[in-house]
């Protein structure tokens, strides 16, 4: 709740102010609606959807994928998609839920891009289709092998647009374009001075930690030998190839994140155990029945 109570336009307004007019306000009708009913023609996208909206809980990783296909492949602003998440969430908390929706769209403007492959989710997390079958039955008559793109099957043209919709986007060119735009904006020295304000307030506390990930390590070197623009550019062009790779491998924590993790575990642990001896202490002794001393 701390975001929310230092920022609480964070709802409403993109973190970063460079990002303003980035997608368009008023989002297209037809790629929204899609995304919202689990119609968007990228099996695993629609599967998640369609089993949020049955259960209303869906894992991290699922959810950052939704927020990251609306505001990248779809090219919607975050807001809307964001208000339907909130909506569909049991466990909705605006504190976690809109920072998390702003991190997933690229408008922080302190956070790694992060645009899931949302083929390469489904066979990574649904890899024998089972989830995809439960949720999208249309597909039924599409083989396994290719399930989790049916527009490659021999039998396409039975199935789609006609019991399942064609994809609303090329989701590799749309993943392509979206990248382009939102690494073109981090171009700007502009754009750095206002998003080391915006980690000062809202990043990491740790001291000498500025600006969090292998980008802003990069961003400050730069910045510090003053490096010409074609050097500059030659350093977006390698983040953009990264950027590529990491899409098509998958985005994994850094390393500096994991004796962070570690350690987080290893508090849990303790927390636990004293939890689980506090418990034992507190079991009614033999001879006493529970809120009642024994007579006599």
């Amino acid at each position: 709740m701390q975001k929310l109570e230092d920022a609480p336009r964070i709802e409403v307004s993109n973190l970063h102010p460079a990002h303003d007019g980035l997608r368009p306000r008023e989002p297209d009708r037809a790629r929204l609606e899609a995304w919202m009913k689990g119609e968007t023609g990228l099996p695993f996208v629609d599967a998640t959807m369609r089993a949020l909206l049955a259960t209303g809980w869906m894992n991290f990783r699922m959810r950052a994928m939704l927020m990251a296909v609306s505001s990248y492949h779809l090219w919607l602003d975050w807001r809307t998609p964001g208000q339907h998440l909130a909506r569909c969430f049991t466990d909705y908390e605006p504190g976690i839920h809109w920072p998390q929706v702003q991190m997933q769209s690229g408008t922080t403007g302190i956070n790694t891009i992060r645009i899931y492959n949302p083929v390469k989710q489904g066979i990574d997390q649904d890899p024998d289709g089972r989830f995809i079958r439960r949720w999208v039955p249309e597909l039924a008559a599409i083989p396994d092998a290719f399930l989790h793109e049916p527009w490659k099957a021999p039998n396409a043209g039975a199935v789609l647009d006609k019991a399942y919709p064609m994809p609303v986007v090329d989701h590799v060119a749309a993943a392509r374009a979206a990248r382009d735009k939102v690494w073109s904006l981090r171009k700007d020295r502009e754009f750095h001075k206002a998003a080391d304000t915006i980690q000062e307030k809202h990043g990491s506390r740790k001291a000498g930690i500025t600006r969090r990930g292998r980008m802003a390590e990069e961003d400050a070197s730069a910045r510090q030998t003053h490096l010409p623009s074609s050097a500059s550019a030659c350093c977006c062009r390698r983040r953009r190839a990264r950027a590529d790779h990491e899409d098509a491998q998958e985005i994994r924590p850094a390393g500096e994140d994991l004796p962070r993790l570690r350690q987080a575990l290893h508090l849990a642990a303790q927390m636990g155990s004293r939890l689980g001896q506090r418990a034992l202490l507190l079991r009614p002794l033999p001879g006493r029945t529970q809120g009642r001393h024994p007579a006599g």
